[in-house]
């Protein structure tokens, strides 16, 4: 009936610590390989709130797939998660549709491993969630040249961040980092191009002269 006794209550810990306990006995029992999956499903997950708060962060589970990492072991772990209730998912209209989310709030705040995780990544994952913010503007924008890093130096920036972050660069990502890099590949051809008119046309004056 929904109902536990005091003993098994006081056994388990409160609430909040029973699920951390579940989350470490679950998270223990995968092979290293899935935890380092488990664990970049779940930076997916969770994004910087305001001030020191962290928050799920629903995604599209088609998202999870664009990571690098094989499908099958996404897959793999993805069912675990939500076998333990980690995870939940929610169905879409369609099939590309399906999103993943965190399936407890307090989880975020709680798992002390998960805390450590982003703690860590803090940073990192601001950053990195500054990447995909830039490609949804760009995208947004109807794909506006303007929109795009037009800097080496903030380019290699992003490119770092992504790299620090372990969370590869997801469709969308990606095709905002290629348009980026056409548009400064062009910009150094045009320079070049300016150059070497520059360079004839020095040629020119001094075979006049």
């Amino acid at each position: 009936r929904n109902r536990i006794t005091w003993e098994a209550y006081n056994r388990l810990g409160s609430g909040r610590l029973a699920l951390a306990r579940s989350a470490d006995a679950f998270f223990d029992n995968l092979i290293p390989e899935e935890q380092v999956t488990a664990k970049r499903i779940f930076l997916r997950l969770v994004r910087p709130g305001e001030g020191l708060e962290f928050t799920s962060n629903r995604v599209r589970l088609r998202t999870l797939y664009q990571a690098g990492e094989a499908q099958y072991r996404v897959d793999q772990v993805l069912d675990k998660l939500i076998a333990a209730h980690l995870l939940r998912v929610s169905e879409g209209d369609i099939a590309a549709d399906t999103q993943v989310e965190v399936a407890h709030e307090a989880l975020v705040r709680n798992w002390p491993r998960l805390v450590d995780w982003l703690e860590e990544e803090r940073q990192n994952i601001r950053q990195r969630q500054g990447v995909g913010d830039a490609a949804e503007r760009w995208i947004a924008s109807g794909r506006d040249p303007g929109a795009l890093y037009t800097t080496e130096t903030v380019l290699q920036e992003a490119l770092r961040v992504v790299e620090a972050s372990g969370v590869a660069l997801n469709e969308s990502e990606a095709e905002f980092i290629r348009a980026s890099q056409d548009v400064q590949q062009a910009a150094r051809q045009e320079k070049e191009a300016a150059r070497q008119r520059e360079l004839a046309l020095e040629r020119r004056r001094a075979d006049e002269q």
